[in-house]
């Protein structure tokens, strides 16, 4: 349970110089305390710490984060593969909500008609 919290403590780390996610004392620590639950802490702490969210159609919003955090994971996948496999998961979450969002805006449209 500790661990997790960790997670979530880290899950608000700042951005690094390079302007990716996260600053490289937390892609450091995750590589090194590796802990399933700090993993986890950290990734449903940055889905949470999006809040609720309006749109018009469709899952683009998560797409862009998608590829948002797959560049991030490419900024650290060789110094810090445990990092990067983290983002990566925050990759596979925001895909599966973005197909979530258009079978919804789909389903929507449908009932309209």
């Amino acid at each position: 349970m500790l661990d997790y919290q960790i997670g979530e403590i880290l899950a608000h780390a700042p951005l690094a110089e390079d302007g990716s996610w996260p600053c490289e004392p937390v892609r450091e620590a995750v590589n090194d305390l590796y802990s399933v639950e700090i993993e986890r802490g950290i990734t449903i702490g940055r889905y949470n710490a999006r809040g609720a969210t309006w749109r018009d159609i469709g899952g683009a919003e998560e797409r862009e984060l998608a590829d948002q955090y797959e560049g991030w994971a490419k900024a650290c996948e060789f110094e810090h593969p445990r990092m990067a496999r983290v983002l990566r998961e925050m990759v596979r979450k925001y895909i599966a909500e973005a197909e979530w969002q258009d079978n919804e805006a789909m389903i929507r449209k449908r009932m309209r008609y």
